[in-house]
């Protein structure tokens, strides 16, 4: 049976005097991780006289296979049958490569993101992502409880030139982990130049589209007086006819 996250507690009989084949002198629990490629340099011995053993030291929520042998002058014995035992759930490591960067201007925000702790030590429950910054002289603390499958998280609505800090920490049933490191960012806000090349675009974008009308106060466009249509020269006949002579 378990015994916390880092033990389990191990129970079995004496075998009967007639099968010992020699005099007891103690046992050999034999112990290791379950995975899915075993290797026996994974094997762990514990050596005692009685009948029971407490074994600490062990990864948290994770299987072990168990099996004990008994041990006379002439050797050891068969092993018995192996069970199965976990350790118990513990509070998870730091999430790990946490990041936070300036994600839109408009609204002010920031996407901070991580990834799952290297050993979880259970079965994770959710994400805390705490977010500080000072205003006036006061500290402001936000936490946001977030899906156990969640792995960034934009936060919007912040106000121009603060900084702000973040960490977040990962939780099993047993409780809040160790928190990761902290980072800080500050939001990108729109400069002038923007609002003036977006000003600009639009006022273009109206004047394309609605011509402006003529004001009622300017003045009329002079009138031209219209110009003389060009006199179009007459055509001589190149052939004379002149009376009285015959060609």
């Amino acid at each position: 049976m378990a015994s916390g996250s880092t033990g389990i507690s191990v129970y079995w009989q004496q075998p009967p005097l007639e099968s010992l084949n020699g005099v007891l002198q103690n046992f050999l629990v034999y112990y290791q991780p379950v995975r899915e490629n075993e290797d026996e340099n994974d094997v762990l011995v514990y050596s005692t006289e009685e009948t029971n053993a407490n074994i600490f030291n062990l990864q948290k929520f994770t299987n072990y296979s168990v099996s004990v042998a008994a041990r006379t002058s002439v050797g050891e014995g068969i092993r018995s049958d192996a069970i199965y035992v976990r350790t118990e759930q513990d509070t998870p490591e730091a999430p790990a490569d946490i990041k936070a960067y300036a994600a839109s201007a408009d609204p002010i925000s920031i996407m901070v993101s991580w990834l799952p702790p290297l050993s979880a030590n259970g079965i994770l429950t959710k994400y805390r992502l705490t977010m500080q910054y000072v205003e006036g002289e006061s500290p402001v603390t936000r936490e946001m409880d977030l899906s156990p499958d969640t792995h960034y998280h934009l936060i919007t609505d912040l106000k121009e030139d603060y900084n702000y800090d973040f960490w977040v920490q990962a939780a099993t049933e047993i409780g809040l982990g160790v928190r990761s490191r902290t980072v800080t960012e500050v939001p990108e806000v729109p400069s002038k130049s923007t609002t003036i090349s977006k000003y600009i675009s639009l006022i273009t974008c109206i004047a394309l589209s609605s011509p402006l009308p003529t004001s009622a106060s300017s003045p009329p466009s002079p009138s031209r007086p219209p110009l003389p249509l060009p006199i179009r020269p007459e055509k001589k006949n190149l052939l004379e006819r002149t009376e009285g002579k015959e060609y």
